[in-house]
């Protein structure tokens, strides 16, 4: 019986879960557009992007840890 209820319990979360995904995938294609139209209005030229020489964005694992700016007197707290 326990099993039963555990497998149930999974499945109603995953179903309600695969139906929430579905809501909010459709929702945002409503309000912001499909990401491959974008995508080939950027590579056509469309949609004007705006870049800055000399700035870069990068994303590698220290850039999730949370890190504090030195502290300009010196002194640590």
């Amino acid at each position: 019986m326990t099993k039963l209820l555990i497998g149930l319990t999974v499945f109603t979360v995953m179903t309600t879960w695969q139906r929430g995904r579905g809501l909010v995938t459709a929702e945002r294609a409503q309000l912001e557009g499909r990401l491959p139209e974008f995508i080939d209005d950027l590579r056509s030229g469309k949609v004007s992007t705006l870049r800055i020489p000399g700035t870069a964005c990068s994303s590698t694992a220290a850039s999730r840890q949370r890190r504090r700016a030195p502290n300009p007197r010196g002194d640590s707290f």
